[in-house]
């Protein structure tokens, strides 16, 4: 995996429903191809959606947030 380089992928959310997202970020992170990171541009979501991509960033540092307060 060393060698290989690394791949950057960007998602944008704005209240997507919990499933979509779920769906999105799981298919993303378990590629067979696993040099990579994921972008998520939260732009001030709900509060349900925050939960589901938190809790993928705790379980895989692969994702990285970038989080707007407000729209």
């Amino acid at each position: 995996m060393q060698n290989e380089p690394l791949v950057s992928v960007v998602m944008a959310t704005f209240n997507e429903p919990k499933q979509f997202i779920e769906e999105s970020m799981s298919s993303i992170l378990n590629q067979t191809y696993s040099n990579l990171e994921l972008f998520i541009a939260d732009d001030s979501t709900n509060e349900e959606t925050i939960k589901v991509i938190d809790d993928f960033a705790r379980k895989d540092n692969r994702v990285i947030i970038i989080r707007k307060k407000e729209r």
